[in-house]
């Protein structure tokens, strides 16, 4: 019998430094690399977007735990901005926030169920590839 093997593909990936601003007010600034990613994994655009609209995604920690993703414009200047539900739980000042878009048991780089996956890494065992 044959086993076949699954494994999780990842298309796109994003990584930035956490503030502190960013942990007390579960807000981040959607930069040029985090926009260019929610267009390129997400069919998103935050030019189409009216202020205070926003899109909501399901995604989950690295470790198996369940959160949301949303991407938004500001209601006053129209900021562009994303937050991560309870990313406070399980992340400091000072690591690393890597979000992948990801397809979950393909094979050969084929199929799999699109997922995006949260992963935060101390500083130490970000830059050790670990």
């Amino acid at each position: 019998m044959e086993i076949e093997m699954k494994e999780t593909q990842i298309e796109n990936t994003f990584t930035i430094k956490l503030t502190k601003t960013m942990l007390e007010k579960s807000i981040m600034d959607a930069t040029k690399v985090v926009q260019d990613w929610y267009f390129d994994a997400l069919d998103g655009n935050f030019g189409d977007m009216l202020r205070m609209e926003h899109d909501e995604y399901d995604a989950e920690f690295a470790f198996g735990e369940p959160t949301k993703i949303k991407f938004y414009r500001t209601k006053g200047r129209g900021d562009n901005r994303f937050s991560i539900k309870n990313l406070r739980k399980y992340a400091d000042v000072g690591d690393y926030l890597t979000v992948e878009e990801a397809y979950v048991g393909s094979m050969g780089g084929q199929g799999g169920v699109k997922t995006i996956i949260i992963n935060v890494d101390e500083p130490e065992v970000f830059w050790q590839g670990e």
